[in-house]
Order: structure tokens, then sequence, then C-alpha cells
């Protein structure tokens, strides 16, 4: 689940504030409606703009084991997520899933795709292409 920013949050408020409903707010700003009712209802409740303090997952990969996945991305941009994980069992002894490392990359604005896939050429495919 997104985090709302500081800006969204104010400018919901204003927006209710100024009479739109709920459904109207949450399409032009793109944002589920359930997400702002249940943000709105706890600004009701504690008028308050910040988030609860330690909510959310704690992080899998600490922020050295980040910078030993960017540093080696920066030897070597092509590396694949699953490079990346043997790379980190077999060097630095770190065990992380290859999901994880796609997150983390997809997070920090890398872009991270997954290979297309495509049918090998056959011997006859080959000849055919000299004819």
């Amino acid at each position: 689940m997104t985090q709302l920013s500081q800006k969204q949050k104010y400018e919901i408020i204003i927006r209710k504030e100024m009479g739109e409903t709920i459904r109207q707010i949450a399409k032009k700003m793109s944002i589920n409606k359930n997400t702002m009712v249940r943000w709105l209802k706890r600004y009701i409740e504690d008028n308050e703009l910040q988030g609860k303090n330690g909510s959310g997952r704690k992080k899998k990969i600490s922020s050295t084991q980040q910078l030993i996945i960017f540093n080696e991305l920066g030897k070597n941009k092509y590396h694949t997520a699953n490079n990346l994980k043997i790379i980190l069992e077999k060097q630095y002894d770190i065990s992380i899933s290859k999901n994880t490392i796609i997150n983390l990359l997809n997070n920090n604005n890398y872009s991270f795709k997954f290979p297309k896939k495509k049918p090998l050429l056959t011997n006859i495919h080959k000849q055919k292409r000299f004819i």
C-alpha cells in the first residue's frame, strides 16, 4: 500500500472543505477511495497529518546491503536479479530473494525488466536466411 504524501493530504483536506465528495476527490487525484476514507477518519480523530510511528513492515535489507547491491550494479549494469542474488550469496554471504532485489531496484527508479521470450533459430531457419 502506498503512503500519501504531505502534499496529497493537504490537497484532500482542502478539497473536502470546499465541498467535493470523496469519490470526486479520489477520481481527480487517482487515489483509492478506501485509502482516503481511512486517512480522513484518522485525521478527524487525531487532527494530525503525520502517520503512525513504526507503521509498515520493516525493511528486509539494510542500507549497507543496498549499497553493496548498487555497487555491484555499478560494476555491471546488465546484471540480472538472479546474478545479483548469486553474487551476494557467494561473495558477501547475504541471503536475499530475487524478488526483493527487483523490488529494491524498482523503488529506486532503476528500470528492471524481464527479458523477452522468443523462439530460438533452428538450423532450418538459418539455412533459409541464406537462400
